[in-house]
């Protein structure tokens, strides 16, 4: 296995309490100003106080605090270091945000100097994830248990996402997350788009940025633009120069396999090549419904010329085959990273179902 240091920065959605704007954080709310915590303004302050503004303040607002941690007035209670703590520690997030290791114990360090809890961490060795468990137990109509955001102004949209039933023309219905965006991107913070790209990391998924051969398999029902991401080295906001990810694309007449940043990002529709993907990426000149499910397998593997990807999309109902995709990325970075759902512009709703996602796990620090 190659050895890797790389880790994520985490602050965000799957703390223990996670992004959920519903779910509670014990403890009074009284609270105590950045440096003037338990372990007073030592700790190596400067330095971890930059890093939160850095990599975390912007999705931990005043106005609308992830996991109810606000790291603008950083006014915090014991609760809220363990919490910190304990996402620190396993490398919990929805952001894919990564940081040196020296980062993140510098972190450990400050948030432990202030009365946070540092859990024992066990690093599996492989790791699966399901989307029925995780919707197991959510009601059509509610809120998706994930971390919602809109990347270009880092607006976190709770209601966008949900969970429902959906059905589709042969009469298959699956259970799904859905996506109705009718927001659309603030201009003072994001001059380039109206159209927002929208994007959910689900909560109490762990090791972020230590996965690698990585595969996703699940069903979508595509009405408009809408993507599965397996790897993700950078996703911040605001804007499309704070991104770094592959994806695989649905859009109403193309499929195909796209990495960002690149000119293609938002326009991949088989006219050039993906700067950084080598082989087959695209199958164009079809129409896409929102009629029938789609059937898909997303894998990455790495190898010694770098990371092959392969997708292949089936028609669930009749078993079709609509792509057959495979690319080489040569980036001699290792693979790392987890997946996301993404989909830009707005309106018409889009639907994803019985995703499983599965991955090795780097057992370097």
């Amino acid at each position: 296995m190659r050895q890797r240091a790389v880790v994520l920065i985490l602050l965000c959605s799957a703390l223990t309490a996670g992004c959920d704007p519903n779910s509670g954080v014990s403890g009074p709310r009284d609270s105590t100003p950045v440096g003037q915590g338990p372990g007073g303004a030592g700790a190596g302050s400067s330095t971890a106080d930059a890093l939160l503004a850095r990599h975390c303040a912007w999705c931990h607002t005043t106005a609308d605090p992830a996991a109810h941690i606000d790291l603008q007035s950083m006014r915090l209670t014991s609760a809220d270091w363990d919490q910190m703590g304990n996402g620190v520690a396993l490398e919990m997030a929805p952001v894919v945000m990564r940081m040196p290791s020296a980062e993140k114990r510098t972190l450990l360090t400050y948030i432990a100097a202030r009365g946070g809890h540092i859990p024992a961490v066990t690093i599996p060795a492989t790791y699966t994830w399901r989307l029925a468990d995780a919707i197991a137990d959510v009601p059509d109509g509610s809120l998706a248990p994930g971390f919602p955001f809109v990347v270009e102004d880092g607006f976190i949209d709770h209601q966008a996402w949900t969970v429902g039933s959906s059905t589709d023309t042969h009469g298959v219905t699956y259970r799904a997350v859905q996506l109705t965006q009718n927001r659309r991107v603030d201009r003072s913070v994001f001059p380039p788009s109206a159209n927002p790209s929208s994007y959910l990391v689900f909560k109490a998924i762990p090791w972020h940025g230590r996965f690698y051969n990585s595969r996703i398999e699940g069903d979508v029902r595509v009405s408009r633009w809408m993507s599965v991401g397996l790897q993700a080295r950078t996703l911040e906001p605001p804007g499309r120069d704070h991104r770094e990810y592959v994806r695989l694309q649905f859009d109403r007449d193309a499929i195909s396999i796209r990495s960002a940043p690149t000119p293609l990002e938002t326009w991949p529709w088989g006219n050039q090549p993906d700067p950084r993907l080598q082989g087959t990426t695209d199958v164009s000149g079809f129409y896409l419904t929102a009629s029938e499910w789609l059937h898909f397998v997303f894998a990455a593997r790495q190898t010694a010329e770098g990371v092959r990807w392969t997708a292949r999309v089936t028609n669930a109902a009749t078993g079709n085959v609509i792509a057959d995709l495979a690319a080489l990325d040569t980036d001699p970075r290792p693979l790392e990273g987890v997946f996301f759902l993404h989909a830009y512009s707005t309106a018409d709703k889009r639907t994803w179902a019985n995703l499983v996602f599965t991955a090795d796990v780097d057992q370097s620090d």
